[in-house]
């Protein structure tokens, strides 16, 4: 059997799970399947499938490029109506916006209210920061991340910037910067009564529920 069977390769040693193959073969022949035992042992039975997890035990990240082209859909400004809202991926706005180079944290902070006021102009804005759980679909790929970065930083308003690989590849300086962005958004009062008079602003940070902020223009 061994020779037929896929296995996990550990070190100098091919793994089986004995035990899995053993049940789940007892569960499909004691079914009204006609089951063919070659068919069966000509593949790895395991709860999941091998492929998907290096020799150490790590998942294997698959590019995301694959995906995105086949969602990708582009539809002429003309036809596609007015959007009611604009909803910004906020981990994917602290890879796009401008980092200065020789800027602060605040400075960076600042170019990213630059870019909320060009949508607010037009909608209201949900942005949503990420939130890290412990055990998360996400948990491998930012373990793999955290594994390219040397250096964590203390990250304050003022703190010179590091580069951007490197805070954003790490889960501590990213979480740092989010709650810093997150108050900034939520506690700058000038801000508020700046760009939210006509569209509301709503932020979701490390908490599941939502911080609205709307400045309503008062008439006299």
């Amino acid at each position: 059997m061994a020779k037929t069977m896929k296995s996990i390769k550990i070190g100098d040693s091919k793994m089986y799970d004995l035990n899995v193959i053993y049940s789940r073969n007892i569960a499909l022949f004691s079914s009204n399947r006609n089951v063919d035992v070659k068919d069966v042992f000509a593949y790895e039975l395991a709860p999941v499938q091998n492929a998907m997890f290096t020799e150490d035990g790590m998942r294997i990240c698959k590019a995301k490029s694959t995906l995105k082209k086949s969602l990708q859909v582009e539809v002429s400004r003309r036809n596609a109506g007015d959007a009611d809202v604009t909803v910004i991926d906020g981990s994917a706005l602290l890879w796009t916006i401008h980092w200065p180079a020789d800027g602060t944290v605040a400075d960076f902070i600042d170019n990213v209210k630059t870019q909320l006021i060009s949508y607010l102009s037009e909608r209201d804005v949900y942005l949503i920061l990420d939130r890290y759980h412990d055990y998360s679909i996400k948990s491998v790929t930012r373990d793999v991340r955290e594994t390219v970065v040397s250096r964590k930083h203390h990250l304050l308003l003022l703190t010179k910037l590091p580069a951007q690989k490197v805070v954003l590849s790490s889960i501590e300086s990213k979480k740092q910067l989010n709650l810093l962005l997150f108050k900034e958004l939520t506690e700058d009062r000038l801000f508020h009564l700046r760009v939210t008079n006509k569209h509301k602003l709503v932020v979701t940070g490390e908490d599941s529920c939502p911080i609205e902020i709307r400045i309503e223009e008062r008439r006299s």
